[in-house]
């Protein structure tokens, strides 16, 4: 393995915070304009991530009460951003999920994230193009590995 220098991990670590502000900042923009609270930005990434869940593993999930959860959603259904719906079988089970409103704006915002990357992009020749692009599959795959790690150590 080759020997890192002191100030090229400096450099990588920079460079990465650049990149997570810059991300953060259009992310966080996203947010403000939709008006949503952390905890609201909690249940949006789970759900992203996760698809439909029952208001009960979301309130576990966040380490809140069902009560607080619900008033969350309740908020969140005002703005047309989740539904909720009962389980057919056990009335008492409730499943949230995105409105289609809601996953259109977000099909939006995820070409207008397309757009900006494409024109950082613009500005690089295709061999520095493809270096960026292996360079992030590198790290997806690296990132990958320690999430596995810590989840069967867990």
């Amino acid at each position: 393995m080759t020997e890192v220098s002191n100030n090229q991990k400096y450099h990588v670590v920079d460079t990465a915070n650049k990149w997570k502000e810059y991300v953060f900042s259009i992310i966080q923009e996203q947010y403000l304009a939709n008006d949503l609270t952390a905890s609201q930005s909690v249940i949006i990434h789970v759900l992203y991530e996760n698809g439909e869940q029952r208001m009960s593993d979301l309130a576990k999930l966040m380490g809140l009460s069902n009560s607080t959860v619900s008033g969350i959603i309740d908020k969140m259904e005002k703005k047309n951003i989740l539904k909720r719906t009962r389980d057919i079988t056990d009335r008492r089970v409730v499943y949230v999920y995105f409105t289609e409103s809601y996953l259109k704006s977000v099909a939006e915002k995820r070409l207008v994230a397309e757009s900006i990357f494409e024109e950082l992009m613009e500005n690089t020749s295709k061999e520095e193009q493809d270096i960026v692009l292996e360079s992030f599959m590198i790290l997806d795959r690296i990132v990958n590995r320690i999430i596995e790690k810590e989840e069967t150590e867990n």
